[in-house]
């Protein structure tokens, strides 16, 4: 495997500046220091990060390497929870993560720290005194003298004014013209295209035209590329033009973005980017695991010339393509895409998109509740639940379809199919029968979770995905099984 050179097209215009912030981090005093990338949304901030984190001089220089997203619902627990989950620790744990409060965290980040000159980057930071916050029961990243940094990524420029430890703001630049219009036309007129493109003058006209009412934001400017790349007709671009609103940057991003959703060739597509929305932000999505979510919920059609998986696949692609999701590794051997993400703009779009069109209710501990169900009264029958500790979801009689990410308790009477990661789920019997209706269980990361003999009632289950789990061998009881996914299997006696 390997990392796909995607980024390296939005990458266009800000090498120099990556330059500079990777000397900023090798370079300079012992002491603990922090650079911090200000832009506002869509602007590449993350993306430069990206490219820094991962550079050959960045890996050489620093002995650990850490990378978490903040973003604006944060919780402190689970930033150091999952900070630790990253730092090797010489020793083991002597405990499970799970398990430690945020002091016990915080101090074992530190005494592992305190011996490694070591990379953190906070990305996508919202609130002034994140980091405080971090360091609120002990301070968990102190300073060692050994050229330790912290990069920090973030909207809002008097964020990193309130970090305690010497600070560089790199204000991010918008790309000047002509680095838009390199950006835009490896979106819109890639160079395997353009020798069967007439009047390529006219494309380029329009283009430059186009790239200025971007603004030199990287985002919008890929999102209208793939978009046009499938338009390569001269009226379709000047009708964009003529229409373009005149609104305010964010504004302008949303009505992109909407105009290339409906731009999606049939509604099944249109359904698969939505369904991305279930994923928590900056979640790094396995192809092959979202190929049979989408196949489980019907989003893919059957066709003479294709078999399912190919044609999901080709849908992947697709929304690469145009720029709706980032390639972020893809196979060294049959060169398909095995994981995307999805931008945070783009995610937040599709939450509300899916959550007007009662396709799919989110639902987070921070703010209860992402969708506007609760307010406009609609039946829901998907939805993603997120970090809900200790707290009971409600039953809903209509939900088919749930995914969780770490989770305490559910219970849905009607649920079809369930997929949790990360969770612990207390009295999972008592979720096992009511679930009657189930026909897929997947399992990940959910190791303190124990699969009872009841699993025997669920006789419409088709398929079980649960490789870290023990299961009863009551599970061949079932007459409905179809597929069957785990480590550990007990076979039933003869």
């Amino acid at each position: 495997m390997h990392q796909h050179c995607k980024d390296d097209v939005i990458m266009v215009g800000f090498e120099d500046e990556y330059k500079e912030i990777v000397d900023k981090l090798v370079e300079g005093e012992n002491m603990l220091s922090l650079v911090s990338i200000v832009a506002m949304g869509g602007a590449g901030k993350t993306t430069v990060a990206r490219k820094v984190y991962t550079s050959s001089g960045v890996k050489q220089h620093f002995e650990s390497l850490v990378w978490v997203t903040v973003s604006q619902k944060f919780k402190v627990i689970d930033l150091l929870k999952e900070i630790l989950k990253q730092i090797p620790s010489d020793g083991g744990q002597s405990r499970n993560i799970d398990e430690m409060n945020e002091h016990e965290m915080a101090k074992k980040i530190h005494d592992i720290l305190i011996q490694k000159r070591y990379l953190l980057v906070l990305d996508d930071v919202w609130e002034t005194d994140t980091w405080e916050q971090i360091n609120r029961t002990i301070k968990a990243f102190s300073d060692a003298a050994n050229c330790t940094r912290v990069l920090l990524t973030t909207r809002k420029g008097d964020v990193a004014n309130h970090v305690e430890i010497p600070t560089h703001v790199h204000a991010l630049r918008s790309l000047d013209e002509e680095k838009s219009w390199l950006l835009f036309s490896s979106k819109a007129l890639p160079s395997y295209r353009i020798s069967g493109i007439r009047d390529l003058d006219k494309y380029e006209e329009l283009g430059r035209k186009l790239t200025r009412k971007c603004d030199g934001l990287p985002l919008a400017l890929a999102v209208l590329g793939g978009y046009l790349s499938k338009n390569l007709n001269a009226q379709t671009w000047s009708d964009v033009l003529l229409c373009w609103p005149s609104t305010k940057d964010t504004e302008k991003m949303r009505g992109i973005i909407a105009r290339s959703y409906k731009d999606l060739p049939n509604h099944y597509l249109r359904s698969c980017l939505l369904y991305l929305a279930s994923f928590p932000e900056d979640y790094i999505i396995s192809v092959s695991a979202l190929i049979n979510l989408w196949i489980a919920e019907g989003f893919i059609p059957h066709t003479r010339k294709y078999t399912i998986e190919k044609t999901a696949r080709m849908y992947v692609s697709e929304l690469a393509q145009r720029s709706f999701v980032q390639v972020v590794q893809t196979s060294s051997i049959h060169g398909w895409i095995e994981d995307i993400r999805i931008h945070d703009i783009l995610r937040d779009w599709c939450i509300e998109e899916a959550t007007q069109d009662g396709f799919l209710d989110v639902i987070h501990e921070t703010t209860r509740q992402v969708g506007a169900s609760s307010s406009h009264n609609q039946i829901f029958y998907r939805s993603s639940v997120q970090n809900l500790s200790g707290q009971i979801l409600p039953a809903s009689r209509n939900l088919r379809s749930l995914l969780g990410f770490g989770l305490s308790s559910i219970t849905f009477p009607e649920l079809r199919f369930l997929r949790v990661e990360n969770s612990r789920l207390e009295n999972f019997s008592v979720v096992i029968g009511g679930c009657i209706h189930l026909r897929r269980l997947r399992l990940r990361g959910c190791r303190k979770v124990m699969i009872p003999s009841s699993i025997r009632k669920l006789i419409c289950l088709q398929t079980i995905d649960a490789p870290d789990l023990n299961v009863s061998s009551s599970l061949w009881d079932i007459p409905t099984l179809r597929y069957v996914y785990l480590s550990i299997i007990s076979l039933p006696r003869r």
